[in-house]
């Protein structure tokens, strides 16, 4: 049936369906003969999160402790497939920022938008615009780089990219992810799922997701009421993880109102690619950084003295002669056999740099207008929105029902009859 929850269902059937149907076809894959290739794996990763955002949503069906404990398990396997992903990530934030620098339009960009190289706004609301400026406005900023260096971009942009792509398929050709680590996450999964199947719902009906519903909306708001003027990039990625919840609630539910929720879905989901376009240039512009950390130091970074932590390969920088390069080291923090280095020099280095820097400007100004807007709701408002949408929806399901009786269809149960109670709801225990 897909990732949709059917109000005309049991709610704990229909949350442990969509559970077992992402994590099952997410363990299928990762137990190909020879491997899953990274597209393969992507897509894995991406039925993990749909996963723990339903694990979120029925945070009142399930309990506290289950819903922490399947993310926490589901959350370690993601991190596990995260290595070529995050190769491939880089490779393809330069290819927009080429597009940009071309002349093309900003990926992103809202319908309309008039294409110019390196576009950008100021990342908060009307700063670095024109008076009277709508907050997702785009306007180039002071510092970013004009049209006449547009070539010299374009040519900068293209050796660290091809730097990244042969980066990226060394970690592909290599077996970033081994077949133990690929059986054991699959192992894991068919294990969640095998355990939840037989947690008793500790709620139904509205009562088990409207809770779920309205505290991942509260996580959404506050975290955009938090962001400050210029936001770290950990700050707009763990604001951008709580409007994928909002997306993928969405998605779940779209069936209560197919007309109404479909512009929330699309915004949503253009909010999240906003954000997730810039921390992709976040890491750029972190792998960017002059070694001596007076421009732009990564964060968490080692001291010069301490050792390499082991994990995945990671790029580190060097910069002989005064030049910048991008250097790779081997999984387990030590160097690569073979080393590809792309030098650049400073001048290149900065246009990147302006280049990155202009587009996450325009991104975050895009995402605060699209945030604005789509979390203008309270929580409680929002999820009362949604439970009256629900109980319409179970409503319609009845008298479908009751027009067929004739052939025998089951009546749904009334409020209070199912195993977990009366349903403050109001809506059928099993509806």
């Amino acid at each position: 049936m897909g990732y949709r929850i059917d109000p005309a269902e049991p709610t704990d059937l229909e949350l442990r369906r969509v559970l077992r149907e992402q994590l099952a076809k997410a363990a299928e894959v990762l137990r190909v003969p020879g491997g899953p290739d990274a597209e393969a794996v992507h897509g894995a990763r991406k039925r993990l999160k749909k996963a723990r955002s339903l694990v979120r949503l029925a945070r009142a069906d399930l309990g506290p402790a289950v819903a922490r404990h399947a993310n926490a398990e589901l959350r370690r396997v993601g991190a596990d497939l995260a290595t070529q992903r995050d190769a491939d990530a880089l490779v393809e934030a330069v290819d927009r920022l080429l597009a940009v620098a071309a002349g093309g339009p900003p990926v992103g960009a809202p319908r309309g938008a008039t294409p110019s190289p390196a576009a950008g706004s100021s990342a908060r609301a009307g700063a670095g615009s024109p008076a009277g400026a709508a907050p997702g406005d785009v306007h180039a900023p002071a510092d970013a780089p004009g049209d006449a260096d547009a070539p010299d971009t374009v040519a900068a942009l293209a050796a660290v990219r091809d730097r990244l792509a042969v980066r990226a398929e060394r970690v592909r050709a290599g077996g970033a992810i081994d077949r133990a680590t690929l059986l054991g996450a699959a192992r894991v999964l068919d294990q969640l799922v095998a355990w939840i199947d037989l947690v008793p719902p500790k709620a139904e009906g509205w009562a088990a997701i409207g809770p779920g519903l309205a505290h991942q909306h509260r996580r959404a708001r506050t975290a955009l009421a938090a962001l400050p003027d210029e936001p770290s990039a950990l700050e707009l990625h763990e604001w951008r993880k709580r409007v994928k919840d909002l997306w993928y609630h969405q998605r779940l539910l779209r069936r209560l109102w197919p007309e109404a929720q479909r512009p929330l879905v699309e915004a949503a989901d253009e909010l999240a690619a906003a954000l997730g376009d810039d921390h992709d240039l976040a890491l750029l512009l972190e792998l960017l950084a002059t070694p001596d950390g007076a421009d732009r130091p990564a964060p968490d970074a080692p001291a010069p003295d301490a050792p390499a932590p082991d994990g995945p390969a990671s790029d580190g920088i060097d910069a002989p002669g005064g030049r910048v390069a991008l250097v790779t080291e081997a999984a387990g923090g030590g160097p690569a056999e073979t080393t590809e280095t792309v030098e650049l020099d400073e001048a290149d280095r900065a246009l990147v740099v302006a280049a990155a820097e202009a587009e996450r400007a325009r991104l975050q100004a895009r995402a605060r207008h699209l945030g604005a807007r789509l979390l203008a709701d309270r929580a409680g408002p929002w999820a009362d929105r949604h439970g009256a949408w629900w109980a319409a929806a179970v409503g319609e399901a009845r008298q479908a029902r009751a027009a067929d009786g004739a052939g025998g269809a089951p009546t749904p149960a009334e409020p209070g009859a199912g195993r977990g109670g009366p349903d403050p709801s109001g809506d059928g225990a099993n509806a």
